[in-house]
């Protein structure tokens, strides 16, 4: 799975956080849950999901325009998701 930093307002309360979380994990479960964001990840893939959070974001009332979002490729040999096994390589 993705690793994945969210930053709110610290007033955002603990609904908004839900569904910002929620937003966030369905659009990556929607682009398949096995995908690493890591180098060479198309711009297809990656402009898939950010479409699908600003879609389900935006139909809790969320306004698309206070959000960013970066997608921050990791080359494949820095990733060791378990045991010290590299998926790649």
């Amino acid at each position: 799975m993705p690793v994945v930093t969210i930053t709110v307002r610290r007033t955002a309360g603990r609904a908004l956080r839900a569904k910002v979380l929620d937003s966030i994990h369905a659009a990556l479960v929607n682009a398949g849950a096995d995908i690493l964001l890591g180098a060479g990840r198309s711009v297809k893939i990656k402009k898939k999901i950010l479409a699908d959070i600003v879609e389900r974001l935006s139909a809790h009332g969320l306004d698309a325009e206070n959000l960013m979002v970066v997608f921050q490729d990791v080359p494949w040999e820095n990733w060791s998701p378990a045991g010290g096994r590299m998926p790649h390589g």
